[in-house]
């Protein structure tokens, strides 16, 4: 958040991408809330809360702020779809689209899919993009599970 014209949109996309492409992912402290500083990560403030004497406790859902919060059960959700959805910890990566502010994928093992379309665009878009290399047929569901889009059904292979 230290990045000039940074915002929580934009970090939550950050944090979609870290979390669901290849490799660990991980997360320094206190960018599950946008904390920042003038120099990162030099000059980052200790995480507020768990100390005594601190004016606030961002452990707790009442020590942060709205923003926070939201970011929190964001990078949360995310977290936990990673931990729970296999193709995020082990799969393949197989490239689906891509165009200067959108980009989609898959994370593919034998047993599962997941793809993961991202918009770094201001406004909302509609792509369309093949599937077939994601080994996704033909009436195949697509649930959205971080509530950003609706679900989608594959048809002709799209």
């Amino acid at each position: 958040m230290s990045e000039k014209g940074a915002t929580l949109a934009g970090l939550k996309v950050a944090h979609a991408f870290l979390l669901t492409t290849r490799g660990v992912p991980q997360l320094y402290y206190g960018d599950e809330i946008a904390m920042s500083g003038s120099d990162e990560p030099t000059t980052r403030a200790d995480f507020p809360g768990g100390f005594p004497g601190d004016k606030r406790n961002a452990f707790s859902r009442e020590g942060r702020t709205k923003d926070e919060e939201d970011l929190f059960e964001y990078v949360r959700r995310l977290t936990h779809l990673h931990t729970e959805l296999e193709p995020l910890k082990r799969g393949a990566l197989v490239n689906l689209y891509a165009s200067d502010q959108q980009y989609a994928y898959a994370r593919k093992t034998k047993d599962g899919v997941v793809v993961v379309a991202i918009n770094n665009d201001t406004k909302p878009v509609m792509i369309k993009f093949e599937v077939s290399p994601a080994g996704l047929a033909n009436g195949t569901r697509l649930v959205d599970r971080l509530g950003g889009s609706r679900d989608l059904q594959v048809e002709n292979g799209n």
